[in-house]
């Protein structure tokens, strides 16, 4: 697709991209090994710092780019600066002796000259630097750094309207990020990927709904064929719909609402349906995604006869209020197979499809149809789970973590070849064998930490395996 838009773009387009990567690559042999892209935050646009390893960068920038898609090109040296008008008309570029900088505005170019002048600035000193100094550490190809807490400070100076925002972030537990780090490198050929989002205290409101690592049990219903599985350890969804109520802006009016749908159901929606649930979860496609994908989601529960119960009653209150609305209501049917109860919620309405569930070993097993149900717990009785592939294992951090608060993982291969079959068209089922050829599994793996969240991927810098699952799956829907 990128071939045929650069080849058969707008005419003479081609010719233009190709003249400027040429040049871009004739740059590159002035410039060192290592790019910085440097943000001020606010409005203040950032610059790009480069060092300077050979001679004549300032005549080849004059004299090759001159003009940049119909901007010149300013190139001064440091004692240009304050001769600079404090609005440019194109882009800037400051060669020193031993370093570039490109930006489009003046200040930036000022701020970074003095404090290039002034050598160490002791950023290795602070926590902030000493992120970026653990990312150098472990040999990083790529990364990207920020100040969070910095960025917010300074966008509720600039901007006093923002009150009611930051007293949401804070009522939400946001508001306590500190630094954000990506990373990304090349092991062997296999790429590593690595998040760390750090904040000033210990985690409250949204971001401690990501727990402590421990088991994942529910891996044990998911299939070694599983196209895409995401299993996480959730806080106590009790404690959770307790933070949602605390970062309403009136937590007292919310409360008041929750009594009132309390009333409505018939039931406590903390105590009667909240409280019956555990952390453990894992949501996967496993199975055939065509005509209909094989999604199951798989939950931890403490009490499994309550929670039914409470699900009979809520069924019937909503049918009670569809009554009083005019409204086709839903049927819950409760039926048996081999001493296992399978529960099918069906709505009234004929368009709509129905939803299957049933409770196994500690967990409710939902999904599309009852054989996804049955195939399930097939899965768990005969231990052939992706959890215990060595296959899957194989992709996991080799580190002293045995457990983790977040895995998601994706294999292409088992829903690449039935979708080839419904497609006939040139382009998209080249894409899709293009696709094929190219998919290998990959996993993300998280940690919930006291006053960190981390991550670790194998998959490709900017996830495109895990677009091409979204774009897969949405080409599945539609062809149901």
């Amino acid at each position: 697709t990128l071939r045929e838009f650069w080849t058969h773009g707008q005419p003479g387009q081609a010719d233009e991209w190709n003249n400027m990567i040429a040049k871009l690559r004739e740059l590159s042999d002035y410039l060192g090994d290592e790019v910085v892209i440097v943000g001020f935050g606010g409005q203040q646009p950032g610059a790009l710092v480069a060092e300077v390893r050979r001679t004549g960068l300032k005549d080849f920038l004059n004299t090759r780019f001159a003009d940049v898609h119909g901007k010149k090109l300013t190139v001064v040296e440091p004692g240009d600066l304050t001769s600079l008008p404090s609005k440019s008309d194109g882009p800037l570029a400051l060669v020193r002796q031993n370093e570039v900088v490109f930006s489009g505005d003046r200040e930036s170019l000022i701020k970074l000259n003095a404090q290039l002048d002034a050598g160490p600035s002791g950023i290795e000193a602070t926590q902030f630097g000493q992120r970026l100094t653990e990312a150098y550490n472990r040999g990083a190809g790529f990364f990207f750094a920020a100040d969070l807490q910095g960025l917010m400070q300074k966008e509720a100076g600039r901007n006093p309207h923002t009150a009611r925002h930051d007293a949401a972030m804070i009522r939400s537990g946001m508001s306590d990020m500190r630094y954000l780090v990506v990373e990304h490198r090349e092991l062997n050929s296999i790429p590593e990927n690595r998040l760390v989002l750090d904040f000033g205290a210990q985690r409250r409101g949204i971001p401690s709904w990501l727990a402590a690592p421990a088991p994942m049990g529910s891996l044990d219903f998911v299939s070694r064929n599983a196209a895409v599985a995401v299993a996480f350890i959730a806080k106590d969804p009790q404690q959770m719909l307790t933070d949602v109520f605390n970062m309403a802006e009136d937590p007292a009016k919310a409360q008041s609402k929750l009594a009132e749908a309390n009333a409505k159901l018939n039931l406590d929606i903390q105590q009667d349906l909240a409280a019956h649930f555990g952390g453990d979860a894992v949501l996967a496609l496993d199975g055939p995604v065509l005509p209909t994908p094989s999604w199951k989601f798989v939950i931890e529960v403490h009490d499994a006869d309550g929670l039914a119960a409470s699900l009979q009653t809520l069924v019937q209150s909503c049918n009670a209020e569809a009554q009083r609305n005019g409204k086709p209501g839903v049927d819950l049917v409760t039926e048996e197979v081999n001493g296992q109860k399978y529960y099918t919620v069906q709505s009234r309405d004929s368009k709509a499809k129905p939803m299957y569930y049933t409770f196994a070993a500690g967990y409710m097993i939902i999904g599309p149809d009852r054989a996804t149900l049955m195939n399930t717990l097939q899965t768990r009785a005969t231990g052939d789970s992706l959890g215990r592939s060595a296959d899957f294992k194989a992709l996991l951090p080799k580190d002293d973590n045995a457990n983790y608060s977040l895995v998601a993982y994706q294999n292409l291969s088992p829903i690449l070849q039935p979708l080839l079959s419904t497609v006939n068209t040139g382009d998209a089922r080249k894409a899709i064998e293009e696709l094929a050829g190219d998919s290998r599994p990959s996993v993300i793996c998280g940690w919930g930490r006291d006053s960190r969240i981390e991550a670790i991927s194998n998959s490709r810098l900017l996830g495109y395996d895990w677009m091409a699952v979204a774009s897969l799956l949405g080409r599945g829907t539609r062809n149901q």
